[in-house]
């Protein structure tokens, strides 16, 4: 059984310390800190194994169309230039991170989660489940989930599979946003990454957010999303990508990097500990991204509405002293 990355090792090794092939990673939960190199980090037992798919291994096929690209593409969007091969390469990256992420996997069953739990209830009042099981007579299906003796759950790898069918279709609706590439210019406050490098910022339009992904130290790119950007034919070539470059503030930097702190799973990584590292990941660590869903009843069912944010939580503690 092989220890798949959900994170690609391509990634993390832009954030190594100058001249080192480490870089430093902290926990959220109890901010230990500690040296590690990308091989040992962001790995899971069979991650990219898949059982709801044809070929269980599907996904690592996948990836050949995108890390080989990735170094080069990342170079060249530092150097000021971005086309359909830089654009692929980052929208590859984001879409795989979504895939393979324990973070990624649970957002992806809680809607699954929701609409198993409204179909029970619905099916329950309509009595499309018989009398109860002997020991819980007079108990309906309804009165156990509300008492929380049974619950509804989704395996997180099925919608993986969806998701994996639907790969190429994530990389096309991805591209063709607007696109902001966001450098950095404050040596002494570099971008963190993180076990789920993808940070949110709302909108305005509670159905649209933001994506920050950091890319380097000094580099990290903002993709706008659009409404109907699922519905643009697949093409490679992006038609409706808009971008432009930009060089951030330092207070802009602060608030990237404090998403990115919120959006991690439980580590979060950067070329080395400075004086203001620990208190500010301090400052933003009981956060995660969730799944919100919300119901929405009709005339005759449910209407379920899901979206990405960042809410508050609190980290369970951790046993050991080293993620991945």
């Amino acid at each position: 059984m092989p220890l798949d990355h959900f994170v690609p090792q391509v990634h993390l090794r832009h954030f190594y310390a100058p001249g080192d092939q480490r870089m430093v990673g902290i926990q959220k939960a109890t901010l230990q800190a500690f040296p590690c190199n990308s091989q040992s980090q962001c790995r899971v037992m069979d991650g990219s194994t898949n059982e709801f798919l044809s070929e269980p291994r599907a996904i690592e096929e996948l990836l050949k169309d995108v890390e080989p690209r990735y170094g080069s593409a990342i170079a060249n969007l530092g150097a000021g230039s971005i086309g359909a091969f830089e654009i692929f390469a980052v929208s590859g990256f984001v879409a795989m991170v979504f895939l393979l992420s324990p973070t990624g996997r649970r957002l992806g069953s809680a809607p699954m989660d929701a609409i198993g739990n409204v179909t029970a209830r619905m099916l329950d009042a309509h009595g499309k489940f018989g009398p109860p099981p002997p020991g819980l007579e007079g108990t309906s299906l309804t009165d156990l989930l509300d008492s929380g003796q049974v619950e509804i759950s989704t395996d997180d790898r099925y919608p993986q599979a969806i998701g994996v069918t639907a790969f190429h279709d994530l990389i096309n609706s991805l591209g063709n946003c607007n696109w902001e590439i966001l450098a950095n210019r404050h040596a002494d406050s570099p971008f963190f990454t993180s076990d789920f490098p993808i940070a949110l910022e709302t909108t305005a339009d509670l159905q649209l957010t933001n994506k920050v992904v950091p890319l380097s130290p000094n580099l990290a790119v903002r993709i706008w999303p659009t409404l109907g950007g699922h519905d643009v034919p697949q093409d490679f070539s992006f038609p409706r990508a808009r971008w432009r470059f930009r060089s951030l503030s330092r207070s802009e930097v602060r608030h990237i990097n404090s998403l990115i702190v919120q959006a991690a799973d439980t580590a979060v990584y950067c070329q080395q500990r400075l004086a203001w590292t620990d208190g500010f990941i301090e400052r933003h660590r009981h956060h995660r991204v969730d799944a919100i869903v919300q119901k929405f009843p009709t005339g005759n069912g449910v209407l379920l509405m899901s979206a990405h944010r960042i809410v508050s939580y609190q980290h369970p503690p951790v046993a050991g002293s080293r993620s991945g």
